[in-house]
């Protein structure tokens, strides 16, 4: 888990890098990161998915191909869009928003679907909503400070 986070930090920090100090544009940004995320998710499926396929997998796929491929519009449109918000803001409130949105599904899974949501588990879903609450209450203030001390020159 603690792999996963710091992988998709460097990506949201690259991404901001390509999007903010190089300013490319999100389809230039799809066109350079889309070969090296092909390559990796290549030899992950070779290693972790392939070896337990069979003939069926292909007959699935050739069955119900319309949702695959929009799960594939779906994953491309995200990609987007995540990519837009980086781009007009940063990779830090990505990640805050991703991690409140998160936190956010599982209360409503717990509350609404009866999901069983374990005591750790309800405590570090409720620390991210805290940790995302708290980061905004600040940024208001930061610029509510920054407002008055520019009206004032």
């Amino acid at each position: 888990m603690l792999t996963a986070q710091v992988c998709e930090a460097l990506r949201l920090i690259f991404t901001q890098k390509m999007l903010q100090d190089l300013r490319f544009n999100v389809l230039e940004t799809l066109y350079y990161v889309t070969p090296a995320c092909v390559f990796w998710v290549f030899w992950a499926a070779l290693l972790a998915e392939i070896p337990y396929m069979d003939d069926s997998v292909i007959e699935k796929f050739f069955l119900h191909k319309h949702m695959f491929f929009a799960s594939g519009f779906l994953a491309l449109s995200t990609n987007l869009i995540n990519w837009y918000v980086i781009q007009v803001t940063d990779a830090l409130t990505m990640k805050l928003v991703a991690t409140a949105r998160n936190a956010l599904l599982v209360l409503f899974n717990a509350v609404f679907l009866s999901e069983i949501v374990t005591e750790v588990q309800g405590f570090g879903y409720s620390l991210s909503l805290i940790g995302f609450l708290a980061y905004n209450h600040f940024k208001i203030k930061e610029k509510e400070i920054r407002s008055r001390t520019s009206s004032v020159r």
